[in-house]
């Protein structure tokens, strides 16, 4: 921990607090794509499904469940909705009988291919005054939040 990190300023303010302005900017952000994925008959969640299964397809249960931050039980009846609307299709393993491989059928890849330009739409709305640079960085920083946390726990 760095000196800056580590020092407690002498007063809290919430509209400070790092986790709360994340939040802050998750909830701007999906203000700005909600409508959009509803317009597809889309949850955050199934997006979240299909658009990871959209790059990478098919995918282990277990990769699924990290690449979306999705709890288990939830992905469950995530994955369950989606086969029920032919969106992605689930098979078993033949390098591990108890593995489950996902794929994404070519309705969900339409769909995706639909949303994924309105996300990018949604993101460029949210970082119209960045520069190419502090967009990056912004990436950059966001992704080592994680990491560090990991290191802790």
């Amino acid at each position: 921990m760095n000196e800056s990190t580590a020092e407690k300023p002498k007063k809290f303010h919430l509209e400070d607090y790092i986790p709360y302005l994340l939040h802050q900017a998750h909830l701007a952000m999906l203000g700005l794509f909600t409508p959009v994925l509803a317009e597809h008959g889309l949850t955050l969640p199934e997006w979240r499904v299909l658009a990871a299964l959209h790059s990478d397809s098919p995918m282990r249960f277990r990769d699924l469940v990290t690449a979306t931050g999705l709890e288990p039980p939830t992905l469950v009846r995530v994955v369950a909705k989606l086969e029920k609307q032919s969106r992605l299709t689930r098979e078993k393993s033949d390098e591990d009988r108890r593995g489950t491989l996902l794929a994404i059928t070519p309705e969900g890849r339409a769909i995706t291919s639909l949303a994924i330009p309105r996300a990018y739409e949604a993101q460029a709305l949210a970082l119209q005054d960045f520069s190419a640079d502090e967009t990056e960085l912004l990436r950059r920083l966001l992704r080592r939040i994680p990491i560090n946390s990991s290191n802790h726990n």
